[in-house]
């Protein structure tokens, strides 16, 4: 019986010499290409002479300037400017700002807590939030946020995302983890309701 070893070298021949008799008959067969030639008359500026009107149309053309108002507007983008951006729109329909019974601002989003959560922490991204830390299994994330509005200074803060029959619910807490109900806890909770996606 042949071993199977015995064949190995005699493919790797054939193989090569396969290799080199097609490679060195493209080497003989081939030859240099002539570099292109731009056409000497290329540079001269275009002639109108053959198109009826079109020196008036040039000429009436550079003298008049169109205003903003005269361009038209594609429906859809009249649309969008008209009712703000369709990324709002879209919010809108899964993410509410409520109040519970102690008057404590909250964000209810209608999504499950995992899609929840990646899309409040892509929101927490695109507001410019600083986010220093999270814990995913007590649906954690522990923010800094400077509130221009008042103080203008950085301070600490935690978001608390829970699963809520099917739903989430956001909700603001302070570094020691009570429950805070100020203009800061809706300013937060609306920046990341207008970068939800």
């Amino acid at each position: 019986m042949i071993k199977p070893s015995f064949f190995y070298p005699l493919a790797v021949v054939l193989v090569l010499s396969a290799c080199s008799s097609e490679t060195r008959s493209d080497y003989l067969n081939s030859r240099v290409q002539e570099p292109l030639k731009i056409p000497a008359d290329l540079d001269k500026p275009l002639s109108t002479d053959n198109i009826p009107g079109t020196e008036a149309n040039l000429a009436e053309a550079t003298l008049k300037q169109i205003s903003p108002d005269e361009l038209e507007v594609p429906p859809q983008i009249a649309d969008l400017m008209s009712n703000g951006s369709q990324k709002s729109s879209k919010r809108a329909a899964y993410a509410h700002m409520k109040r519970d019974a102690n008057n404590t601002s909250y964000l209810q989003v209608d999504l499950r807590f995992d899609r929840a959560w990646r899309e409040v922490r892509a929101a927490l991204f695109a507001a410019g939030f600083s986010l220093t830390d999270i814990n995913r299994d007590q649906g954690l994330f522990y923010i800094r946020y400077r509130d221009t509005v008042k103080s203008g200074k950085s301070k600490s803060y935690v978001l608390n995302l829970l699963d809520v029959a099917g739903s989430s619910r956001l909700l603001v807490r302070s570094e020691t983890g009570e429950l805070i109900s100020s203009d800061v806890t809706e300013r937060i909770l609306l920046a990341v309701r207008d970068n939800l996606i």
